[in-house]
């Protein structure tokens, strides 16, 4: 008795398990194929392709048809029949579906087709053809990754990959018309560029008392709020970068000025003062007193003219007064000689 409810347990966790598992074939898929006429295309090989790889073949029946198993996701349909070139179609599954494919012997163009790998979604993930650096056909992969490059003219082309956050990746092809060409890629992503080193720079030299500025920038950018380790001649001084990436420090003594952030380091020099030597009481200077420099002598000629001029001029004024004496005696002697006149004849009258 323990036995059987045993086995009726295990029977009915094994249905519930199997219930919650999904199904490994959920979907149909059919496909019919016909020909130019609308003609049924009997015994054509129709295959389908997942993940690079052909994963059923089936003859169509006498309808042109062909039924597939599959689960929800996205597969390339080829379709063989001599002597028709090779067909290829992009079929998308969500649910039961049907799909109508006629093909044709007079293709006069190629296909590129395939799957993309490695990026985790297929948004904004696309393939182009490129011919003379000239885009010729260009395609979005579908969710699962899959693209077509249809109608393309016979020649040499580059089909490159592109996929955001993924590097680039060129194939070159030789297409021919008829023959679709399979190109299934795995992208690699994007190799970050190593972190580029900070640069601290200041001036190499800087005068007593003024402002000592330094520079902190990382791959050509400022370096904002980062602390700036100043080691001056009195002591350690920590400076913060403005949003320019600056900090600026005051020489307030001479000597090594040596800024460091990380392994960043700059140096600033500020020269000492120059010391006046003491003098010692009672003693000379060692440096020569200014001596008074005597006056440019004039040329001979130049000297004597103001000593002429004078002399000449003494000589004017002394014969000057010579003359008025004369002219002032000469009037007395006429003024004499009037009166005398006078008084004569007064008394000649008397």
């Amino acid at each position: 008795m323990v036995m059987i409810v045993r086995s009726r347990l295990f029977a009915a966790l094994f249905l519930l398990l199997a219930a919650s598992l999904p199904q490994a074939h959920a979907y149909i898929l059919n496909v019919k194929v016909t020909v130019t006429q609308d003609t049924a295309a009997v015994g054509t090989n129709i295959s389908i392709m997942s993940n690079g790889v052909e994963i059923a073949m089936i003859k169509a029946n006498s309808s042109g048809e062909a039924r597939f198993n599959v689960t929800s996701g996205s597969y390339f349909v080829l379709l063989r029949r001599y002597p028709y070139p090779l067909h290829v179609a992009l079929v998308e599954v969500r649910e039961d579906s049907s799909v109508l494919l006629t093909m044709s012997q007079s293709i006069s163009h190629s296909t590129v087709f395939g799957q993309i790998s490695g990026p985790p979604n297929f948004y904004n993930v696309s393939v182009a053809a490129y011919k003379g650096g000239l885009v010729q056909r260009r395609a979005s992969a579908n969710k699962d990754g899959l693209y077509t490059l249809s109608f393309l003219p016979e020649g040499d082309y580059d089909i490159v990959f592109f996929a955001p956050g993924f590097q680039n990746k060129s194939l070159k092809a030789n297409l021919l018309a008829a023959e679709p060409l399979q190109l299934d890629v795995a992208l690699e992503p994007q190799k970050e560029a190593p972190p580029q080193p900070p640069i601290l720079s200041s001036p190499a030299q800087a005068s007593l008392k003024s402002l000592i500025e330094v520079l902190l920038t990382q791959g050509g950018a400022p370096v904002a709020s980062a602390t700036v380790v100043a080691s001056t001649p009195s002591g350690r001084v920590e400076l913060v970068t403005d949003s320019q990436g600056r900090a600026r420090l005051n020489a307030a003594e001479g000597g090594e000025y040596i800024f460091t952030y990380l392994n960043a380091s700059s140096k600033t020099i500020v020269p000492l003062p120059t010391a006046q030597p003491k003098q010692e009481e009672g003693k000379k200077p060692d440096f020569a007193e200014p001596q008074q420099q005597p006056p440019a002598q004039l040329p001979q000629e130049q000297r004597g003219a103001p000593q002429d001029n004078l002399q000449l001029g003494i000589l004017w004024i002394a014969g000057g007064a010579l003359l008025v004496s004369l002219l002032v005696a000469a009037a007395a002697i006429l003024l004499r000689r009037g009166g005398g006149a006078k008084k004569r004849k007064k008394k000649h009258k008397s």
